[in-house]
């Protein structure tokens, strides 16, 4: 079984106060290509996809996917 964690950041409601928060989801490699063909199923041509996220040419959602698209090519073995 692969693990995949997604980390996020809570702001609290002091300025300086970060924390972060680590959520792990165990996923089968089925699950992992599963995810990875229903993202890569949102970004239309994928190849062209990859190339404007590495070059930070992305909006906040899609530099979302595209993070997650690298860690689920990562899981899987594609990298």
């Amino acid at each position: 079984m692969l693990v995949k964690y997604t980390d996020t950041d809570i702001l609290r409601e002091e300025k300086w106060a970060i924390m972060s928060e680590s959520t792990v989801t165990y996923m089968s490699p089925e699950q992992l290509q599963a995810r990875y063909n229903e993202l890569a199923s949102r970004v239309g041509d994928l190849e062209e996809f990859k190339v404007r996220g590495a070059n930070y040419d992305l909006d906040a959602d899609d530099a979302a996917i595209y993070d997650e698209l690298r860690d689920l090519e990562f899981l899987l073995r594609r990298d």
